[in-house]
Parts: structure tokens; C-alpha cells; sequence
């Protein structure tokens, strides 16, 4: 019964990942578009928090630093920005996959 529980949990939290992550996409492309340093920054916080919960360590880290460039140095890094859209949306592809197949 726990273990239903614990995945119900699990499936719910990639979910509303997949739902909501889609939006901080637009808004980083956006920020990189309008030169908007401070906005990529702040968005890359939000999206970091639910990496963090989720223990995709290697895009929190990613996340900090632009988060970092953009908020401390005023900086956008375009190219790792890129990487990072990259790897988010082929985590988020395994993610839908995976909600799929629960289904």
C-alpha cells in the first residue's frame, strides 16, 4: 500500500513537472532573446527548486550557475543555456514516456 502510495506521489510530482516546465522553457527563450539577464536568472531559480526535488542533480547544477551569471553578473550565457534547454526537454520527453506507460 505504501509503495502505491510513495509512486501515485512520484508520478504526480513528474506530472505537474512536465506541465508547468514547458512555460519556464518560453520564458528562458524569451529572456535570451531580449537580453533580459535578470529574468533568465530568476526563472532558472524556480525551474532549479523542482530539479532539486526531483534529483536531476546534473541540470541543478547547470541552473545555479546560469541562475548565477544572470542575477549576480548580469550575464547570459548562450551557449550553455542551450545546452541546458536541451537536456531539459530530452528529460522531460523520458518524463511523458514514463507517465505514459503508468497510464
Amino acid at each position: 500500500m505504501r509503495e502505491e502510495t510513495d509512486d501515485a506521489f512520484v508520478n504526480e510530482m513528474l506530472a505537474l513537472f512536465v506541465e508547468t516546465t514547458p512555460v519556464a522553457l518560453e520564458e528562458i527563450e524569451l529572456s535570451m532573446q531580449n537580453n533580459q539577464p535578470k529574468v533568465l536568472g530568476d526563472t532558472m531559480h524556480r525551474i532549479k527548486s523542482s530539479l532539486r526535488i526531483l534529483r536531476i542533480s546534473n541540470l541543478v547544477s547547470m541552473a545555479q550557475e546560469l541562475e548565477d551569471l544572470g542575477r549576480k553578473e548580469g550575464e547570459i550565457d548562450v551557449e550553455k543555456t542551450n545546452q541546458f534547454i536541451k537536456i531539459l526537454n530530452a528529460c522531460l520527453d523520458q518524463m511523458r514516456e514514463e507517465l505514459d506507460g503508468d497510464l
